[in-house]
């Protein structure tokens, strides 16, 4: 079985119903385990909410020190492109969803300026 076969989405592509909020976001360094979780979050999304999931910030941007985007183990994804009804809904999804793939999730989108969930490989 060739690397194609397991990961069939190509280097620097994103799965069906993820997009970059622009061509800022870098993606190609995520985490396999990231890529994943977007991959069922994304088909999800379009599923329950009629929206594809937007990444904000992954490999890019200014963060923390020592934070996890540096490495591809972290993605900001908003959330505030929902309706206020959907957006509970949305954060379940994410919660479940993390759990299947050993992930942490900080919803920021009450912080000023924020409007985004951003989910890590935990530990």
């Amino acid at each position: 079985m060739s690397d194609a076969t397991l990961n069939p989405i190509a280097a620097g592509n994103l799965p069906v119903g993820v997009e970059r909020k622009d061509s800022t976001v870098l993606t190609l360094k995520l985490n396999p385990v990231l890529m994943s979780f977007l991959t069922k979050l994304g088909l999800v999304s379009l599923h329950l909410f009629d929206t594809p999931v937007i990444i904000t910030s992954a490999v890019d941007a200014t963060h923390a020190p020592n934070s996890k985007h540096y490495r591809g183990d972290a993605v900001d994804v908003r959330i505030t492109d929902k309706p206020e009804k959907d957006q509970a809904a949305f954060l379940l999804v994410v919660s479940v969803l993390s759990r299947q793939f050993k992930l942490a999730v900080f919803d920021e989108s009450n912080l000023p300026g924020a409007s985004h969930v951003h989910i890590e490989i935990a530990g």
